[in-house]
């Protein structure tokens, strides 16, 4: 996949190293761009599975990030808005699930790809064997998915494994 250094949620995170699947941002990545609101939401827990890659990951990478002026009307978290301005100035991927920041990504054209994407991404290069076992564990790690949404990536998923 290889691209450059892109920056991600707490959402993706989380549910990613809850389910045991957070190597694949590494895998798929290389260095993966944590923004501080990021990192601050995320070791609110430090036994949390994300909290102890954030701190151990050396691949996960802090970094400081001002929000610029026009995110303001979004009225996102801070941990989004540190995502999208951070893509905004780089022209990174921005891995995030929110409904809303998506769609401001959208608005603003920053690409994006969301916590099933890189599950289905992490199977498409081989790196997962079973992807329809991995969507099961990214929802089973606490991921709020639309029953509509994880049948269609249950679909993708089946589609990759026949492919192979």
């Amino acid at each position: 996949m290889n691209e450059r250094e892109p920056v991600i949620d707490a959402s993706p995170l989380i549910h990613l190293a809850r389910a045991g699947k957070h190597g694949l941002l590494h895998e798929l990545f290389g260095v993966v761009m944590v923004p501080d609101a990021v990192a601050d939401e995320v070791l609110k827990d430090q036994k949390d599975a994300a909290a102890t890659q954030l701190t151990s990951g050396a691949w996960l990478q802090r970094v400081a990030v001002k929000n610029p002026d026009e995110l303001s009307s979004w009225n996102l978290g801070p941990g989004e808005t540190a995502v999208i301005a951070h893509a905004l100035h780089t022209g990174c991927l921005a891995i995030i699930d929110d409904r809303a920041a998506s769609r401001c990504c959208k608005a603003l054209g920053v690409r994006t790809m969301g916590t099933l994407a890189v599950v289905l991404n992490g199977a498409r290069f081989g790196l997962i064997d079973d992807p329809l076992s991995a969507l099961e564990e990214v929802r089973a790690a606490g991921m709020w998915l639309a029953d509509a949404v994880f049948v269609q990536a249950l679909d993708i998923a089946r589609q990759i494994k026949r492919e192979r």
